[in-house]
């Protein structure tokens, strides 16, 4: 999975026409998602919605905002797609994963 990270960065770039900061935005979550599955000693290809729901957990205990857990979810599923369009896995386990979204807060004069 490691392989298809320049892949992945270019078609970011590319196709998704994403700036230079959400790129690496994306970039890093997935890193730190491969990493969480080095740890838990699966293969990212095995990824399931449980598995997927235990990282969301994970990036809680580590004390992650909403906004960060739902862009690392949204990176995921990007990440995902990507390998799915290209033939690379047969499913994506992040399609299933539906989370709330963080109301914003405005300051009021």
């Amino acid at each position: 999975m490691v392989d298809h990270l320049s892949e992945f960065e270019d078609y970011l770039r590319n196709k998704k026409s994403v700036s230079v900061n959400t790129a690496g935005s994306y970039l890093r979550d997935l890193k730190q998602f491969l990493l969480f599955c080095e740890n838990i000693h699966i293969e990212p290809y095995l990824i399931n919605k449980e598995c997927m729901l235990k990282y969301i957990e994970y990036l809680s205990n580590q004390g992650k905002s909403d906004a960060t857990i739902l862009r690392n979810i949204a990176s995921l599923r990007c990440y995902f797609g990507f390998l799915l369009a290209s033939g690379k896995v047969t499913s994506n386990p992040v399609e299933q994963i539906v989370l709330k979204r963080p109301e914003k807060n405005f300051l009021r004069y």
